[in-house]
Formats: C-alpha cells, sequence, structure tokens
C-alpha cells in the first residue's frame, strides 16, 4: 500500500487477497432472532444498557430497526464494549450459512474481541478509562459477506474505533488482533491526541505496532516472518520494506519501559511528531543515547533477547539446518585492501539499521579484535556507526561486548567458556535524526558504509 494522508475522515488499512471461488448467496430464511442458549451475548436486538452503539454518518440513512436494511440489530450481535453487524447474505444465523467457507461463530468473535479490547485498553493503555471516547461507545465490527480476504481496522468520524472483516479474517487471529491494534490506534485521535496521523512517514509505525500488539496475544503467530525480517534489518527503523516484521524493537521497549509504555507513547504524541521523536521526548534521552539504545536492540536480535525471544528460539531450533540458515542473521561482505572487508552496496546500515556477522568461534580464553573503518558516503554530514561482538553460549545465554562508536577504531571480546557462535554487529548511528518518508524507493534512504578487519576469528 501506498502512504495517502492519513485519516481524514476514516483511516483504512486494507489488504485485499482474491480468493478463488464465487460466493453463492445465502438462502436462509430464519425469521426467528434468538441465539442458542450457549450464546452470551446480547443477539438480534438492539443492547438495553450498557455502552452507546454510535451511528456513523455514512449510515445516517439507514433504519437499523428494520430487518431489510443494510444493517439492522436483527443482525448484530454485542458484548460489552463491542457490536458486531453482519451483511443481509449471511442471514440471521452467521454459523448456518450455506457456504461454509463463510461460516462465522459470532459468540467465539466477540469473546476474542473482548479479550484483545482488555488488552489494549489495561494492560497496553491506548486508552485511558474515564478520558475516552469507549466510555460512552462500543466499538463496531462490520463482517462483509465475501471471500475474499479483507482485514481493515480504523475507526468512523474520528468518534469511535472500526474494523471492516471477512470471514476467513475473523478466523485468523493474529490478523484479528492487528486490525484491534488499528481501531486502538485510531482511538487515540479521537481521544484528543495526536494519534500519529496526517504524516507521511508515520503510516510505516501503524503497521509495526499493530503487529507487535498481535504479537503480545498470538505469541507464535510471527515466526515465519523472520527471513524476511532479517533480509531488511540494514534498513532504517521506518522502512515501508518491513513494516509487518519490524516490530522487534517495541519489545525492546517493553523490556526496558514494561507494556504499558507504547500506550503510553500514542497518547504523548505531538504533532507532528515521528515516533522516535516522541520516544526521546518523553523518556528524555538524546540522538546519541538513541543511537545507543538502537545497538542494544541490534546486538538482542542476535540472541532474540527479549521477553517473547523464546518463540523464536523454539522455533528455529526445530527447523531443518537448511532452514535454520534461513532464519539466522546474514551479511555480505565484499575484499577490500589489506586485509579489509567491505560492507556490500546491497546491505549498508541506514540510520538505525545494523548488519549481524557471523564469525569463527576460537578457543575459550582467545581475545578477538576488529578493526573497524567508517567510510565516506553520500550522508557524510550525518554519519555514525556503533560497533561490537556478541557471543551466544550453549545454553543460548548472550555475552555482549563493549560498544564502540569511533569512526577508526577497535573492538575486543574474550571468548568465554562454553561459546558457540561469535557475531559482530553493526548500526547506522545518524547523528541527527531524519524522518523516512514512505516513499517506496530506495535512492533516498541515509546510509553509511564501513570496512572491518579481523584477529583472532575470521568471516563464517
Amino acid at each position: 500500500m501506498k502512504p495517502f494522508s492519513f485519516f481524514k475522515t476514516l483511516f483504512i488499512f486494507s489488504v485485499i487477497l482474491s480468493f478463488s471461488g464465487q460466493v453463492t448467496a445465502s438462502t436462509v430464511s430464519d425469521s426467528k432472532t434468538t441465539a442458542s442458549s450457549k450464546f452470551t451475548y446480547t443477539f438480534g436486538e438492539k443492547p438495553i444498557g450498557g455502552k452507546e452503539i454510535y451511528i456513523p454518518v455514512e449510515f445516517k440513512n439507514n433504519d437499523f430497526d428494520a430487518d431489510d436494511s443494510e444493517w439492522s440489530y436483527q443482525r448484530s450481535a454485542s458484548s460489552d464494549n463491542i457490536i458486531v453487524f453482519w451483511e443481509k447474505g449471511f442471514g440471521q444465523f452467521p454459523d448456518k450459512v450455506a457456504n461454509t467457507k463463510l461460516s462465522v461463530d459470532i459468540n467465539t468473535i466477540l469473546a476474542k474481541a473482548e479479550k484483545y479490547y482488555s488488552y489494549y485498553r489495561d494492560t497496553m493503555q491506548f486508552v485511558v478509562k474515564g478520558k475516552s471516547k469507549t466510555d460512552q461507545y462500543r466499538m463496531i465490527i462490520i463482517l462483509r459477506y465475501q471471500e475474499e480476504w479483507l482485514a481493515t481496522g480504523a475507526g468512523y468520524d474520528n468518534v469511535i474505533g472500526a474494523l471492516w472483516v471477512n470471514p476467513w479474517a475473523l478466523r485468523t487471529d493474529s490478523a484479528l488482533a492487528h486490525e484491534f491494534g488499528h481501531t486502538f490506534q485510531y482511538q487515540t485521535a479521537c481521544d484528543g491526541n495526536y494519534g500519529f496521523r496526517d504524516q507521511n512517514y508515520v503510516g510505516q509505525f501503524w503497521e509495526q505496532c499493530a503487529q507487535f500488539m498481535s504479537w503480545q496475544i498470538n505469541n507464535s503467530s510471527f515466526t515465519r516472518e523472520i527471513p524476511h525480517f532479517l533480509e531488511n534489518a540494514h534498513k532504517h527503523f521506518s522502512h515501508e520494506d518491513y513494516r509487518y516484521q519490524s516490530m522487534y524493537f517495541m519489545e525492546f521497549w517493553k523490556q526496558k519501559h514494561g507494556i504499558e509504555f507504547l500506550g503510553k507513547l500514542w497518547r504523548g504524541a505531538k504533532v507532528p511528531e515521528h515516533p522516535l521523536q516522541t520516544y526521546k521526548r518523553i523518556t528524555g534521552i538524546n540522538q546519541e543515547q538513541l543511537n545507543d539504545e538502537f545497538f542494544e536492540y541490534a546486538c538482542k536480535n542476535v540472541a532474540w533477547d527479549y521477553p517473547l525471544g523464546n518463540h523464536n528460539r523454539s522455533f528455529i531450533k526445530g527447523l531443518s539446518a537448511v532452514d535454520q540458515k534461513k532464519h539466522s542473521h546474514h551479511t555480505s561482505l565484499e575484499v577490500a585492501k589489506n586485509g579489509y572487508y567491505r560492507i556490500a552496496n546491497k546491505q549498508i546500515p541506514q540510520a538505525y539499521g545494523y548488519n549481524a556477522i557471523p564469525l569463527s568461534i576460537p578457543k575459550s580464553g582467545t581475545k578477538v579484535a576488529v578493526d573497524f573503518e567508517g567510510l565516506k558516503g553520500q550522508w557524510s554530514s550525518i554519519e555514525g556507526w556503533r560497533y561490537g561482538f556478541v557471543v551466544i553460549k550453549e545454553n543460548d545465554a548472550a555475552v555482549y561486548g563493549k560498544m564502540k562508536k569511533d569512526k577508526q577504531g577497535t573492538a575486543k571480546i574474550t571468548i568465554p567458556e562454553g561459546a558457540k557462535e561469535l557475531w559482530l554487529v553493526v548500526t547506522g548511528a545518524a547523528s541527527e535524526h531524519r524522518n523516512h518518508v514512505w516513499d517506496d524507493k530506495l535512492d533516498n534512504d541515509e546510509n553509511f558504509p564501513y570496512q572491518v578487519k579481523f584477529t583472532n576469528t575470521t568471516i563464517q
């Protein structure tokens, strides 16, 4: 999806995937609106009491009390915080449609939705009780009668969060949680905050955070995304090319500041900040310190040294040797003069991006070193680097070497007992923050070339 002006009336992020087969019209004609005895929520009628139902401007001429309207309370179900409306094709009972590909268990969907709602509101604190329009209104799910993939999260009229889905998306827990993440992101602005809207450098952050939010609940759902992340890890934190995979810096934030920090950041952002500008302001750090944190984050990625990192490690261990390599960091170096290796053009680290270079393991007690030299590039006016070693032990524990930042310098580490992997990590550390615009171009991405020479170890 190309970037566009965010949320003038309604933000829509939609992934549309063609799905073979034609949708056949439902012949369901049940007139009864009573749900089964196992149904937990209000079914087939406007809820009485509790939170209100917000009627969007685009539906102002829709009679929700009439069964033959496009959207009707007779084709709805509601819980404390959410209401679901489904299209006529489902009839009154979405779990009884003739086309089983479109069958939906509304009771289960509402239970999941309430789980996500509670987590994003109470644990991650994207909204604050007593200060949010969610205190007054239920969030809305619009269920379309179609086999074609639809998963869109945003909201209506800058009032309340909403999502638009097809049955397939509802049955995909990671996708449903992702889109619910978007509804809460949208809600931050509804509640009077900036909410990272209307800038051409914030859309990536919406996707990064929605994936991160889903990951907190669906812990093992994103392991297949690891190779794509690793292929793009040298790119800017906000690069559009891996916006669905680059969620690990938010896990670094969680480890450092707590699970509620991301919600605090969304609520605390000020127009027209980039998320990293917001982060620096609310944590009281400067650009130099931010670059230090990105190096720490990159080193942790080598070992997946995070609260949820064990899911990545366990998944990778269960793969074949060939597939394990695909799920491991890899960096291309080219032979240069005087024993140096130069980073390949295709992997020069951009601002906040990194390289992780696998090295041979000498015997324990050996002192290994790297002579580092930053090279002149197109963006020398803001150039900067961080570099240092990481050792992974047989028990998967990480040993982190001292970080260095000189343009020409030497980093060292002594190999500990039980070492199984040795890595050199290099990050791009721009001396000033520049917003990365979502433009699908590569020729304007700031990067910082370098070369390295090793002592007592060799590149793998």
